[in-house]
């Protein structure tokens, strides 16, 4: 069924928010019209202060999406919610820029979400561009886990941090959280204002949405009989300062929501003990490589940033931090 602008209504809205990502949107927007929704649809798109030509592509090739440009990066909580402001599905597809429909995926998932009324979202398996399967869906992170990732980034072992022994990928399977790679979620989940909380700039607002669709009742499904292609990690090779300094903030806010006080101290513990390693390592390479001293500088001081931050509160003033859980 093709897009209907003139109805108040629609059954479904595809949300993406895009940035520096203007081929890859292409790509995804072209998925969708060759395998398109079986229902009235409508698609929005956020563009998150790209600069790169983004607007002028989707305006030439695609102006029948509804297209909204931010004047300045506001992070892909805030963009994701705007798309939800500007949408009219009684269900909201939830899909990154960098994904691309393969097959009928979205009938798949519309019609499992029709014949299970305690399912709050319900998202798809993922396989990489070379058609081998993409972890996704996890359980609830722990400490635990949380060291064991750490450790791998850090020593650079050549082991998948993503890929998870439990799951089972050709079973219908109740999950604890999911990416928001190709998500469906009921509209009732994110009145009046979005789904997603805008304290968070980049990092963990999946896995903080799942954790309020779970708390709030709801059941979260991955099916195996759809799936979509994704490109993961395509504005994350060289991490900016900035990235790097929310990325820990945005850490410490998600487990101050979710966890009690000595999880988030343990928290503290690991995410300082990681920095000052990074910083022993940046300050050898500002005295070795006399090329990247400039860049080096400024990451050791996103290191002290960061570390006033974990203990101090300090450093990153535009969000506000919840107490931690007793």
């Amino acid at each position: 069924m093709s897009q209907d602008p003139s109805s108040d209504k629609v059954e479904l809205s595809l949300c993406i928010s895009t940035y520096l990502s203007c081929d890859y949107l292409r790509a995804c927007l072209t998925s969708v019209y060759l395998y398109p929704p079986a229902c009235s649809y409508e698609i929005v798109v956020v563009n998150d202060y790209s600069g790169d030509g983004t607007a002028e592509m989707v305006q030439e090739e695609f102006p029948e999406v509804i297209f909204i440009e931010n004047q300045e990066q506001v992070g892909n909580c805030k963009a994701y919610n705007m798309g939800f402001q500007h949408s009219r599905g009684q269900y909201i597809l939830l899909l990154d820029a960098d994904a691309e429909l393969i097959m009928d995926t979205v009938k798949s998932l519309m019609d499992f979400m029709y014949t299970h009324p305690d399912a709050g979202m319900v998202t798809c398996r993922l396989v990489y561009p070379d058609g081998s399967p993409q972890p996704s869906g996890q359980r609830y992170l722990s400490i635990r886990r949380l060291i064991w990732q750490r450790l791998v980034t850090l020593l650079r072992l050549p082991i998948d941090i993503y890929h998870h022994r439990y799951r089972n990928y050709d079973a219908v399977e109740e999950v604890d959280d999911v990416p928001f790679t190709c998500l469906l979620i009921r509209r009732e989940l994110g009145e009046p204002d979005g789904y997603l909380d805008e304290n968070i700039f980049l990092f963990y607002p999946d896995v903080d949405l799942s954790y309020r669709v779970r708390s709030e009742g709801w059941k979260i499904y991955q099916i195996p009989y759809c799936k979509v292609l994704h490109h993961r990690g395509v504005n994350r090779k060289k991490p900016s300062v900035r990235v790097i300094v929310n990325g820990y903030r945005d850490e410490v806010y998600f487990f101050k929501k979710w966890y009690a006080s000595y999880q988030v101290f343990s928290l503290k513990l690991i995410q300082t003990a990681e920095i000052m390693i990074r910083m022993v390592s940046w300050t050898g390479a500002y005295l070795m490589r006399t090329g990247q001293r400039e860049m080096m500088q400024e990451r050791c001081r996103g290191g002290i940033t960061i570390l006033k931050f974990i203990w101090f509160d300090q450093g990153v003033p535009p969000h506000q931090l919840p107490a931690a859980r007793r």
